[in-house]
């Protein structure tokens, strides 16, 4: 049976060197809250004026540079070049997330949406997720204070208790989301959350995420 904490907490942090906090039991959320570099920001500018195919593979901590080569000589068929700093800014992150795996591997996302994705909170399947929204609106999660959790699978209007409390990633910050599989640790709640609404507002998301199942 899932032990409930009474406790359960998000930590909000300047610094990627506390990521390890994810593991303690009582938190559900790490969020590093930081800006990319200009090079990257104008790469992405460029990346938002490109379609491009969405990227869905396997990645491993022994193999990344090779993976991730692959998928910037694709992107060449598409005209997009200069990637350099973007990729390396995204090898960073991946490369010491999969240090949380047993095995250091797991499946990584990079695609472009202009759509709404998951708009009712809820929470998902995984053991650990890497998301960053490296442009447009940010993921959208819940404090532990401001959710029903009896009432997921149901409406946000019941999911959410305050709707002026619902809080938001910005771009270029790196959450890891904690999932339902770490029930069998006796540790915290999946982080509830929720993709923001954009299809009527013509925005555009760049995102990473990069499961650990």
């Amino acid at each position: 049976m899932k032990l409930q904490l009474e406790d359960t907490r998000q930590v909000i942090s300047q610094s990627w060197a506390e990521r390890e906090q994810i593991l303690q039991r009582d938190v559900n959320l790490f969020c590093w809250s930081r800006s990319v570099n200009e090079e990257v920001r104008q790469f992405l500018n460029h990346l938002l004026e490109i379609d491009f195919d969405p990227v869905a593979c396997p990645v491993s901590q022994q193999g990344l540079k090779e993976q991730l080569a692959l998928v910037q000589d694709s992107w060449i068929d598409f005209g997009i070049e200069n990637s350099d700093a973007f990729f390396q800014d995204l090898s960073e992150i991946v490369f010491a997330f999969l240090n949380f795996s047993q095995d250091r591997s797991g499946t990584m996302y990079l695609r472009k949406i202009d759509h709404n994705a998951c708009s009712k909170f809820h929470t998902d399947g995984y053991y650990l997720r890497l998301f960053c929204t490296y442009s447009g609106p940010g993921t959208e999660w819940l404090t532990e204070d401001n959710v029903d959790r009896e009432a997921l699978g149901t409406s946000n209007d019941k999911i959410v208790r305050d709707q002026n409390k619902v809080r938001q990633m910005r771009a270029g910050d790196v959450g890891i989301l904690k999932g339902d599989l770490f029930k069998y640790t006796g540790a915290a709640n999946g982080i509830v959350h929720r993709s923001p609404e954009i299809a009527d507002t013509g925005e555009q998301r760049i995102i990473l995420r990069v499961d650990i199942n």
